[in-house]
């Protein structure tokens, strides 16, 4: 996972998750207030989405935009790794201790 998100990676996420969810760019258009070929070109990279766009479109595609202090960010990073793999695993307890701990703390 990359904590540096480049205007390039956001646009070709936006458009990679918008099409895995099956909305299209019109549905995206009627539930932000962004129009379509604005929506096209930020996909495109063509423009920079003002944040507003970025918050609304993020958010359409139940992301969140999240800005760590940079001090944080290598902490906040691992936490998050750790959490996806203790969600990802079949067994309990799926905690935020053991997701930071991992299986040690519960031995």
């Amino acid at each position: 996972m990359s904590a540096l998100v480049t205007q390039d990676s956001w646009c070709a996420k936006l458009r990679e998750t918008r099409t895995e969810k099956g909305i299209s760019q019109q549905a995206m258009a009627a539930a932000t207030g962004i129009r379509q070929p604005r929506i096209s070109q930020i996909e495109n990279g063509l423009v920079d989405p003002k944040l507003s766009e970025v918050i609304l479109l993020s958010e359409t595609l139940d992301y969140v935009l999240f800005l760590p202090p940079r001090k944080y960010l290598e902490d906040v990073e691992y936490t998050i790794k750790e959490c996806f793999l203790v969600e990802n695993r079949d067994t309990l307890p799926k905690t935020i201790p053991q997701a930071i701990l991992g299986d040690r703390y519960w031995d």
